[in-house]
């Protein structure tokens, strides 16, 4: 026996989710065969029913011609009503209540009809085979039983035939055994049948699941590959630039060309240029540690005011020089996430921000509660972007020059937007030109 499956009498795979789908996978064909069953007991039981209540009458005991005519065939025109209106849906959620029901009723009714009859045997063939069908079918919609409810069901009938209605085993002997071997090769029969349908479709679920892990996979490996391009042009360009401009400036200081007055000149923009550095590599190891599996478990509670703080100290000075004011409205405080990163975010939306403004503009940082969701989003009055600007704007953060003519290291929308998905969230960009630019994302609520 497969190792799919829970023991050998039962064909019920070990792994919940492939016998979930699986069920739902057959349970459009298992719906079609109840409705069928349905009928067939509807039309059985009222041509029976209206045949003993004409012609039998009297050989027939009348509390199972009513019985029939007045329980079991309204039942069944009952269910065939509520199958037939029914949605599938409905079908769906309530389908194995309804098989079991039926089963159960069936075989129930069937045998308290013989009991009504007393002693005279009339409709035991009838019932023995609706037993035998019943469980036939049903041994494929109700599987996780059936091979253990078959055998007792039986035991019950024989036992209910020959020691409730004292029915001779000579006369119904024959009968019972002839229907016991029958039903026992239809079931060996529909065991072999479910066995491989279920063999068959496990197989299939594991080639599917490998397939997804090889496309995983697959992906990983073209991210990676593409992380590692990406860091290559960022250090290529951000890195060994100001890199080079220090080494110029070593190299004329220390052959004596620069007076004084240039060398601090010097120093201070290569002080601006290495913080910058510094700032691009912690916003690489960032990045780097977002693209990891094991991110989701650094994340956690927080307030948005405290890393706006930090980027109020931060930008102090460049505000003060370009005359630009930073207006924060926290509407809500508390989120979820992780707040080295969402700094990291928010520093270069500022940055970029004061970099497209002019004096006297305004840069907007806010948080807006939508949902279970806090909506951050940083808006400024600056040169704004054309379409055209905003569909090439993919690798870089910023393409061109700002208002003060600042080249700006640029973090790289693919960096901040790598660490907006470990959020599970999305980067949205509104800009106009000379209408300045609205740059949003969404954090959960903490």
């Amino acid at each position: 026996m497969s190792k799919s499956f829970i023991n050998t009498w039962n064909l019920e795979f070990h792994d919940e989710e492939i016998e979930e789908r699986f069920r739902s996978y057959n349970i459009g064909f298992e719906i079609r065969f109840v409705k069928f069953f349905l009928g067939m007991l509807l039309l059985f039981n009222t041509i029976f029913a209206a045949k003993d209540y004409f012609f039998y009458v009297e050989e027939r005991h009348v509390v199972s011609v009513y019985w029939q005519a007045l329980l079991i065939v309204p039942i069944y025109v009952l269910l065939v009503l509520m199958v037939m209106r029914s949605s599938q849906a409905f079908l769906v959620r309530h389908f194995y209540q309804l098989a079991w029901f039926l089963f159960v009723f069936t075989i129930g009714s069937q045998l308290l009809l013989l009991h009504l009859n007393g002693t005279q045997g009339f409709g035991i063939n009838s019932t023995m085979i609706i037993v035998v069908f019943g469980t036939y079918l049903f041994s494929g919609i109700l599987y996780r039983h059936a091979l253990f409810l078959t055998p007792l069901l039986m035991v019950v009938v024989v036992f209910f035939l020959i020691y409730v209605l004292d029915f001779e085993v000579y006369e119904t002997g024959n009968s019972i055994l002839s229907y016991v071997m029958v039903l026992s090769g239809l079931i060996v029969i529909k065991y072999q049948i479910e066995r491989q349908n279920r063999l068959s479709f496990n197989q299939a679920e594991m080639q599917s699941l490998e397939d997804t892990k090889i496309k995983e996979n697959y992906l990983r490996v073209n991210a990676l590959s593409q992380m590692r391009k990406d860091l290559i042009a960022i250090l290529a360009h951000d890195v060994r630039s100001p890199l080079a401009s220090l080494h110029g400036v070593l190299q004329l200081a220390k052959e004596g060309d620069l007076t004084e007055e240039e060398t601090m000149g010097y120093i201070e923009r290569i002080e601006t240029q290495v913080s910058s550095v510094n700032f691009l590599i912690n916003d690489i190891l960032i990045w780097i540690k977002s693209q990891s599996d094991e991110a989701d478990f650094e994340k956690g509670p927080f307030n948005l005011s405290s890393v706006i703080e930090d980027l109020k100290f931060l930008f102090a000075e460049q505000l003060e020089d370009k005359g630009i004011l930073l207006q924060v409205n926290l509407e809500e405080d508390d989120v979820y996430g992780q707040p080295d990163m969402i700094k990291t975010i928010l520093r270069n939306f500022v940055s970029n921000a004061i970099k497209f403004s002019s004096s006297n503009d305004t840069i907007y940082l806010e948080s807006k509660r939508d949902g279970d969701k806090v909506l951050l989003s940083v808006r400024d009055e600056g040169v704004g972007m054309s379409s055209t600007e905003l569909k090439r704007l993919k690798n870089t953060f910023a393409s061109k020059l700002g208002t003060g003519k600042e080249k700006g290291m640029g973090l790289g929308l693919k960096i901040c937007r790598a660490l907006i998905r470990a959020h599970k969230s999305t980067l949205t960009i509104e800009s106009e030109p000379a209408q300045g630019t609205k740059i949003s994302f969404d954090l959960e609520r903490a």
